[in-house]
């Protein structure tokens, strides 16, 4: 008897740029709040989160200088995850 098993978990990915000029922010960080779940963001902005179970999230970018962003995401089977942000400059 064969046992089959099917993946539960999905892979979010996007990416974060500067909001002003577009331009991508090499390095920001962005997590899962309350979880282990994270990356940080590629030469081009990009990002990929992967493993990550259905449910409810809290999704949060930051990058040194930027305000930081979050927002509420809701993860169900099937689903194909993108999310894109764009950061604003903090002013000191």
């Amino acid at each position: 008897m064969a046992n089959l098993s099917f993946s539960q978990s999905f892979i979010l990915s996007g990416s974060i740029k500067d909001y002003k000029n577009k331009e991508p922010l090499i390095g920001a960080n962005i997590f899962l709040i309350g979880t282990s779940l994270g990356a940080a963001t590629s030469n081009d902005g990009s990002y990929k989160i992967s493993n990550i179970n259905p449910g409810t999230y809290i999704l949060k970018a930051t990058y040194i200088g930027y305000e930081s962003k979050e927002i509420k995401i809701d993860v169900a089977f099937g689903e194909k995850l993108k999310h894109d942000f764009e950061l604003h400059y903090k002013t000191i």
